[in-house]
């Protein structure tokens, strides 16, 4: 999805179909994202996770993000790329301007901090927004997403709405509950907010029925960060431990991401302190070199983001 591609694989169908076929520039527009845009996202996407230097990933999702917006003006139906924009402004958030957001606050800057926690949440919510669009292709999405933006919210009717989100919604499923439940993430401190927390439950139940091991076990994943919260609104130890375990066992160990998030979330809430800081050194410490290419981009920014924690142990832990 990422990746720096030459524009003549998009312009050159586009000439061609113009000059030889008579055919309307809006016509052909769409034509030719619809047959180019799957090659280069999926493609993309693997060159995106193989990327090993941060700011080379950073430059290369602002720049495609763009891009790819200016593709949807001409064929704004596109679910794989509204499912694409999705997870890359989730994407960046997470890996980029949380950084920035939490090094802020622990270096007590607090106008910096407070900067970079607005730019997240609203690229949080402009995620979440492509994946409503995507999400609203289909009569049983668009009807879920009224539901769940409705200002009188029926529990049963959507967790009965969400059995009939199929196989081909699960990606707008997924990258419209992460960016969400990110974004309430960042906003504990906001009560209305966290009285959503039982809707972004039941999505994310959905999404582990149609495949608990897409995008690594992140699905599960979510699962255990949502029990590593206080047991006022739904934590739970041992089920947490239970879901992290699986995570692991889902990637063979091999998405940092998973024992990070539980050094960051589960021993900080459940107190273990000592835990939390050898998880942090055994992630810096891990050789990943000999890892499949396709965890590379989450383990880097895993790496560097166990470094910032270890340094402010004290504080977190």
């Amino acid at each position: 999805m990422f990746y720096r591609f030459k524009p003549f694989i998009l312009i050159m169908p586009v000439i061609f179909s113009i000059v030889f076929c008579g055919c309307s520039r809006q016509w052909v527009i769409s034509q030719g994202i619809e047959f180019v845009v799957p090659v280069i996202l999926e493609n993309g996407l693997d060159s995106f996770l193989k990327e090993s230097d941060l700011i080379v990933a950073e430059s290369g999702i602002t720049s495609n993000l763009k891009l790819m917006e200016v593709l949807l003006e001409s064929n704004p139906n596109n679910q794989l790329l509204l499912n694409h924009i999705a997870f890359g402004y989730c994407a960046y958030a997470i890996s980029f301007v949380e950084y920035e957001m939490e090094k802020a606050g622990f270096e007590e800057n607090e106008e910096k901090e407070l900067y970079h926690r607005e730019r997240a949440r609203n690229l949080y919510l402009r995620a979440k927004n492509y994946g409503f669009r995507s999400l609203k292709l289909t009569p049983d999405g668009n009807k879920f997403v009224e539901q769940i933006t409705s200002k009188k919210i029926d529990m049963d009717a959507i967790k009965a709405q969400l059995k009939h989100i199929s196989a081909d919604q699960h990606q707008a499923l997924f990258w419209t509950t992460i960016s969400w439940g990110s974004y309430l993430q960042i906003s504990r401190d906001n009560i209305s907010e966290l009285a959503m927390v039982p809707i972004f439950r039941l999505m994310n139940q959905r999404i582990q029925e149609l495949d608990m091991q897409f995008f690594f076990g992140m699905p599960v994943m979510i699962d255990a960060m949502l029990y590593a919260m206080p047991p006022m609104i739904g934590g739970d130890e041992i089920e947490s431990n239970k879901k992290f375990d699986m995570v692991s066992d889902i990637n063979n160990g091999r998405c940092l991401l998973n024992p990070l998030f539980k050094a960051r979330f589960f021993c900080t809430q459940f107190d273990y302190p000592e835990a939390g800081v050898a998880i942090l050194k055994d992630i810096i410490n891990k050789d990943t070199s000999m890892w499949p290419k396709e965890y590379t981009l989450m383990n880097t920014i895993a790496k560097r983001k166990a470094r910032l924690y270890l340094k402010y142990a004290d504080e977190i832990f």
